[in-house]
């Protein structure tokens, strides 16, 4: 989803989000957690998705005499590639992958697995 509001200023913003709650569905729960993530090009922009989050869950749970908590955290920025790198077309249906080089790209990997493990993990 985008986030829509003019006080983002025009910087893209991304949200994922996924809802738990109870455990049928003629029962209201008496707890439900959504959690998600976002990304943002910019830290600023950060502060107003997180901004927004707060006000709004707050906002909804007092309509309906509920309370809201909320646990922000900042893991890594988002990455954000320059306009070169942006036009490339690897997430295109119709990239054509060289499955040729599969083998050699497992092997890779493996290699560097057993040499970065220490001996019995």
């Amino acid at each position: 989803m985008t986030y829509p509001r003019d006080s983002l200023r025009g910087h893209p913003a991304r949200g994922v989000l996924g809802a738990r709650g109870g455990d049928t569905w003629n029962v209201i729960p008496p707890e439900v957690v959504i959690r998600g993530a976002t990304r943002a090009s910019k830290p600023g922009v950060q502060d107003l998705l997180e901004q927004g989050m707060r006000r709004l869950s707050k906002g909804i749970a007092a309509a309906h005499g509920c309370s809201a908590s909320i646990r922000y955290e900042r893991h890594y920025p988002a990455l954000v590639n320059p306009a070169a790198e942006a036009g490339c077309m690897l997430h295109n249906p119709r990239y054509d992958f060289n499955d040729a080089i599969l083998t050699l790209g497992a092997s890779y990997w493996s290699r560097l697995v057993e040499h970065c493990l220490p001996e019995g993990n």
